[in-house]
């Protein structure tokens, strides 16, 4: 059973001016732990940055919270499966959350141009599990 669904679109020259007046300031805001090691191998990490806030605001859509009471965006992460496609990780209010909505199964999917990137998000419960 579908749970909620959540979309996104982030304008990625608004990312890069974030990015240019406060560098690492805004990852720190924006990016959970796991995220880092791969933030800091990126050429144009503003591309990243934008990539994985939307990611995050489609997960609180789906969730129908937005954020606050204790889901922050660090507390949501955009990983790599074993394949390499976009997984999530949720820590803190946001795994909360998931537990509390009985979510068991999420599905994201991203996707960019020169200019913006967008995000899709599917929370699932799955029967038997």
């Amino acid at each position: 059973m579908i749970l909620g669904t959540g979309v996104d679109i982030v304008d990625i020259r608004r990312f890069q001016r974030m990015y240019e007046r406060h560098g690492d300031r805004l990852a720190r805001h924006i990016l959970a732990d796991q995220e880092w090691d791969s933030y800091r191998a990126q050429k144009k990490p503003y591309r990243f940055l934008a990539s994985r806030f939307a990611a995050k605001e489609a997960v609180v859509k789906a969730f129908g919270t937005g954020f606050g009471k204790g889901i922050t965006p660090r507390t949501i992460a955009t990983v790599s499966n074993t394949l390499g496609a976009p997984a999530l990780s949720l820590t803190g209010g946001a795994a909360d959350k998931a537990q509390q909505l009985g979510a068991n199964r999420f599905h994201i999917s991203l996707s960019d141009e020169a200019s913006y990137v967008v995000a899709m998000v599917v929370i699932e419960k799955t029967s038997g599990v």
